[in-house]
């Protein structure tokens, strides 16, 4: 189901826009600008195809702004122990 457009407030919209002028990680910008153009009416599809992404990331994207602005801008990504060893990574 395709959010209404302008759901979000002028703060958190300036908010976001204030924060992908900033942002160095490509992803959160993508996530940024995916809100913001839902927030203009634009479709999961269409935003897909203008970004390079699959609509369901899209849809994700919006799932996550339910958990507050903060949720969108964190990256939970942990990555994993180093399986080489020693003499390996020399």
């Amino acid at each position: 189901m395709q959010p209404t457009p302008s759901f979000l407030t002028r703060n958190p919209k300036d908010i976001l826009k204030a924060r992908h002028r900033h942002e160095r990680e490509k992803r959160l910008c993508d996530r940024i600008k995916s809100i913001v153009l839902l927030n203009e009416g634009w479709t999961y599809p269409q935003i897909a195809h203008a970004l390079l992404l699959e609509d369901d990331t899209i849809r994700r994207y919006h799932r996550i702004l339910e958990g507050g602005k903060e949720a969108l801008l964190s990256l939970n990504y942990i990555g994993r122990v180093c399986r080489l060893n020693q003499s390996q990574l020399e």
